[in-house]
């Protein structure tokens, strides 16, 4: 027993060394390639990977399709423009204020909708919530309408404003590994047991004294909060959000990030990310054929790699 438990303890210290050097390589990427649109990318990277875990969270480990999970990330956003150009707020309240504005409306939505829809019927209703916020956004002029929010001023720590794309590397790469490292200790808690029972069979975590829709509405409320937070980063980034950004295409090409990086698997989720935001520009003079090519990668990596590119992998733990 002690021998096996030795082994466990050398194996998760493994893990946390593969973490603490791929977070030291990413680290020093700036100083071999600083080109502003290559960092620019990677800014982008870091911000659709937290968007990309999150709804792993709910696709991978909670089992609930979500086609309005662009909703959340236009929640955050619109909190943040409105907070910072209307209030004047600082970026240290507004980032908690809009992911947990996000997560309440998250909340209701869920408290709403997981007791009377499952499955499809619930992805559909997601679906119709995105739409009906960017209907909202277009028509409303208290959110800038079609024109949406200009002129978000830039975050600033201690006087230092954050407006540089080497700075925001930095930011957005704290704010994603957070998002990874918080959502994995979730997923080893209890708390992420009594998820992944749900997604396995809801009638024989119901049987073992699980509270499927409390456990459901929660794990949806928490993805949310981190869409929420995506949602100010790329505000703040950005200096300029539009309606146009936060539609189900979006919501799509999120599940596509999921799928192709990795099924249950948070690192695949970045991985993902990072494909879908380069391959843009590497296919930018396919032009209208872009769209053909996503749907190649997506149509082969689920016939031949149906799990995705990464495999299941825990940083914190060795149990898959």
């Amino acid at each position: 027993m002690r021998s096996s438990n030795n082994f466990e303890n050398s194996f998760f210290h493994s893990r946390t060394l593969h973490g603490l050097l791929i977070i030291a390589i990413i680290a020093i990427i700036p100083f071999i390639s600083s080109n502003p649109y290559f960092l620019r990318l990677a800014v982008l990277t870091f911000i659709y990977s937290i968007l990309s875990m999150s709804l792993s969270l709910l696709l991978d480990f909670t089992g609930i399709i979500s086609l309005g999970h662009a909703a959340f990330f236009g929640i955050g956003a619109y909190a943040t423009g409105i907070l910072s150009t209307k209030m004047g707020l600082s970026f240290w309240l507004i980032i908690p204020i809009g992911a947990m504005v996000t997560a309440i409306i998250a909340f209701l939505f869920g408290l709403l909708t997981f007791k009377f829809l499952k499955g499809l019927y619930f992805a559909l209703a997601s679906w119709a919530l995105g739409e009906i916020l960017c209907s909202i956004y277009m028509n409303v002029d208290f959110f800038g309408g079609t024109n949406g929010i200009r002129g978000i001023p830039e975050p600033a720590i201690l006087g230092f404003k954050i407006s540089s794309d080497l700075s925001f590397y930095y930011f957005a790469m704290i704010f994603s590994i957070f998002t990874l490292i918080s959502i994995e200790r979730l997923l080893l808690s209890r708390i992420g047991r009594a998820w992944v029972a749900i997604r396995e069979d809801q009638t024989v975590a119901g049987v073992m004294g699980i509270n499927i829709l409390l456990f459901q509405v929660m794990s949806f409320s928490i993805a949310a909060f981190y869409a929420g937070i995506a949602g100010s980063l790329y505000a703040y980034y950005e200096i300029f959000i539009s309606p146009r950004i936060f539609t189900v295409w979006e919501s799509i090409a999120l599940l596509c990030m999921v799928l192709v990086g990795g099924r249950k698997s948070l690192l695949g989720s970045v991985v993902g990310a990072a494909i879908f935001t380069f391959l843009p520009e590497v296919l930018r003079e396919v032009g209208q054929y872009r769209m053909i090519v996503y749907g190649v990668i997506l149509l082969v990596t689920i016939l031949f790699r149906p799990k995705g590119l990464i495999p299941p992998y825990h940083f914190l733990s060795a149990r898959e």
